[in-house]
């Protein structure tokens, strides 16, 4: 079953979320807006045009947006050479693919800050493609970037997990009908991500990464066993301690003839078996069909035992009566 692992990068793979908002919050104060950082930071992941009418409670025109974005570009531009990617991002990356997940990016960066980050990723042989905000009309919480990125993966919606660090992440995956996994890494609080309706949420990629065999991201042995039954080939049942296999006749050698407190002594009068032997033949096969009675002991005159066995209330020479109690 061919699946997708959408992702986010500000905050999600890379470390940019706070030098976003320095570099934002600069942008504005120029322009004479002065916004709280905290406000800003809360902003971070929505597109340009979004970011400002939401901070300044006014939709830009086309030169107010123009000059902000230029202006935040310019800050934040001066990072591109340093920024850093998580502890485990492209790791993470590459063990998703190798589990035979597509890596997909969807952000709201533009193309050329796009390529600033996956450098500092550095896991470009599986990223299979990119939806930047030049792809798409609409950014985050719009499910635009998403879709584009579905489209990109080649996947449906039902067959693709987003992972994601803010509340617009969240948002724009669910609706387009995707759940998200959401990452603390870009410093927004889990209520307000699990508020929003993330799946789930782990501290950043490095804990995603150590727990991934339990995440939604797991790959399950329902989904082994369907692949494996597309390919042609029916899925191997292992045998578990204590299952025989289906079908007559198998594993019966493997089982024990007698158990250890079946087995007669060889001393033993009360032995059924001739001699005491074991259920063997004298070549250590199995018991001679044709022996039949022959083996069979000669009974003593009560018809209860073998001939010269113990009479009834002798003592067995193994098992003596205990003497009665005295008065």
């Amino acid at each position: 079953m061919k699946r997708a692992a959408l992702f986010d990068v500000d905050g999600t793979l890379v470390d940019t979320n706070y030098l976003h908002t320095t570099a934002w919050w600069e942008a504005l104060r120029q322009s004479g807006h002065h916004i709280p950082m905290a406000a800003v930071h809360q902003a971070i992941g929505l597109s340009s045009a979004d970011l400002i009418g939401h901070l300044t409670g006014k939709a830009p025109d086309k030169d107010t947006k123009d000059e902000l974005s230029a202006s935040h570009q310019a800050l934040y531009g001066a990072y591109f050479d340093r920024l850093r990617a998580f502890d485990g991002a492209a790791e993470l990356l590459r063990t998703l693919a190798g589990q035979g997940w597509h890596i997909v990016l969807a952000t709201s960066a533009a193309s050329e800050e796009l390529s600033a980050l996956r450098r500092a990723i550095g896991a470009d042989e599986v990223i299979a493609g990119a939806a930047s905000a030049d792809d798409v009309d609409e950014g985050k919480p719009a499910p635009d970037p998403v879709h584009k990125a579905l489209e990109l993966a080649g996947v449906p919606a039902e067959q693709a997990v987003f992972v994601g660090d803010t509340v617009w992440d969240v948002k724009a995956s669910q609706r387009a009908g995707i759940p998200c996994v959401a990452l603390l890494s870009g410093g927004i609080a889990r209520g307000d991500l699990e508020s929003a309706g993330a799946t789930a949420v782990y501290r950043d990629t490095a804990e995603l990464l150590a727990r991934l065999g339990t995440s939604p991201l797991a790959v399950r042995d329902d989904d082994t066993r369907k692949e494996t039954a597309e390919a042609g080939k029916a899925p191997e049942r292992p045998v578990t301690g204590g299952e025989l296999p289906d079908g007559p006749g198998e594993r019966v050698g493997a089982l024990p003839r007698d158990l250890p407190d079946q087995q007669a002594r060889r001393d033993d009068p009360w032995d059924a078996r001739k001699d005491g032997s074991s259920a063997q033949g004298p070549e250590g096969g199995e018991d001679d069909q044709d022996a039949g009675a022959a083996d069979l002991p000669e009974l003593d005159e009560s018809g209860t035992g073998p001939r010269g066995s113990p009479t009834r209330g002798t003592p067995h020479p193994e098992h003596p009566v205990p003497e009665e109690p005295s008065g």
